[in-house]
């Protein structure tokens, strides 16, 4: 339809310049008559233009609109795309769900569940519809230093099997020889079986904001949860205690590599720590440090001193943007140390796309406490998620560790 639009309007521009054409020829102005004609094709053309145009953007919203219920979503922090198991018809994304949560959620009502066949998830609860655990999901990525550094995120409802590697390297071989001389150079291999364990957040509402029409329940409850969850599932992937009830921290995995010479480092300690993680880890773009808040009071003091060497420090200067060390993003995290003791790691640096995390998106669930505080007038919430992490190439990373006094 819109080529047709076009064609027409394609064809009134040329009779236009045909008029100008033939005035300018004979060298004089458009006469009364030719002026009325001129007038009338240029509005009929910007009505074409109009309507073609209108009809474009609506078809480009209606795009807009498929892709965001499709089952490919796009990660924010790297760009890439992680896909949904569709194994299974997704039921949590129809009308009829969505309504049965919110009423759930607004004034315990289950009797619609029921009428849907559906039944409490294995953590208790209902499962939160997809497309809202995938905003969730999206929200924690910006609110996690981990994530927004750049780790790797898996999406799946599947436990999952990822190799941890050791370095690759290649070598040159005469001819006629023997790959490797003959022996076997391949890299050890080991296995992270990603568990995805569950990590718990609550909130109490009260009555009175629930009879509340005006309020998206489930907006509004996953918004509260989605701070708690970000920031303790963070400390996890930093310092986890690792595979039996939560992900196995980053300051587990990587290599410690520089160890400052007391309870305080120095500037050339700091460098030693950053040109000892491999080159080629160091120009990837996941590559960032992560410190505490004191750490980084540290690092930046250093910088203003005048002697050398000179520590390359920058504090952030945009809401939202990090500070920057040896040009690479600097962030804060309250899980790394804040004392410094002795053997305390202080500093990881690295590329963090060597960081793995794996999420249970269709795991995620919410359960009404109707009478828990029911004295004062509120209902509770709990709900959750699961998740887990830990380091898949050790070498990428290294760790800035103190001595002794």
């Amino acid at each position: 339809m819109t080529r047709d639009l076009r064609s027409q309007r394609a064809k009134l521009v040329e009779d236009m310049k045909t008029l100008n054409t033939k005035a300018a020829t004979e060298k004089r102005d458009l006469n009364p008559e030719e002026t009325a004609q001129f007038n009338k094709m240029n509005a009929d053309q910007a009505s074409l233009k109009t309507q073609y145009e209108r009809i474009e953007a609506t078809n480009e919203l209606d795009k807009e609109m498929s892709q965001s219920q499709s089952r490919s979503h796009v990660d924010p922090i790297k760009g890439s795309n992680f896909t949904l198991d569709n194994s299974k018809a997704d039921n949590t994304l129809t009308r009829e769900y969505k309504s049965a949560m919110d009423s759930y959620l607004r004034n315990g009502n289950q009797q619609q569940f029921r009428d849907l066949n559906v039944t409490t998830s294995g953590d208790g609860g209902y499962s939160i519809p997809t497309d809202v655990a995938v905003s969730a999901v999206l929200a924690l990525n910006r609110g996690s230093v981990v994530r927004k550094a750049g780790a790797s995120v898996l999406a799946t409802s599947k436990n999952t099997n990822i190799p941890i590697s050791t370095v690759v390297t290649a070598a040159w071989e005469p001819e006629a020889t023997a790959w490797g001389g003959g022996s076997d150079t391949d890299p050890s291999l080991s296995v992270f079986n990603a568990l995805a364990y569950r990590l718990t957040v609550g909130t109490k509402i009260s009555t009175e904001l629930l009879d509340d029409s005006m309020l998206d329940v489930q907006a509004y409850i996953t918004e509260r949860f989605v701070d708690a969850l970000a920031q303790s599932s963070d400390n996890a992937y930093i310092s986890g205690a690792g595979p039996t009830s939560q992900p196995t921290g980053l300051l587990s995995g990587a290599t410690t590599k520089v160890v400052a010479s007391n309870t305080k480092f120095t500037a050339a300690e700091l460098m030693a720590n950053y040109f000892a993680v491999p080159s080629q880890y160091r120009r990837d773009a996941s590559f960032a440090s992560v410190a505490n808040d004191i750490t980084i009071g540290t690092v930046a003091a250093m910088a203003q001193s005048l002697t050398a060497p000179i520590v390359p420090f920058a504090y952030g200067t945009a809401p939202g943007e990090p500070d920057r060390l040896f040009g690479k993003p600097f962030f804060s995290s309250a899980a790394m140390p804040i004392t410094y003791d002795a053997s305390a790691r202080v500093l990881v640096m690295g590329a963090f796309k060597y960081y793995q995390i794996v999420d249970r998106i269709k795991q995620m669930s919410i359960t009404r406490l109707n009478e828990l505080f029911a004295a004062t007038y509120q209902v509770g919430f709990m709900g959750g998620f699961r998740t887990d992490g830990k380091c898949v190439m050790p070498d990428a990373f290294r760790t800035l560790t103190l001595g002794t006094a």
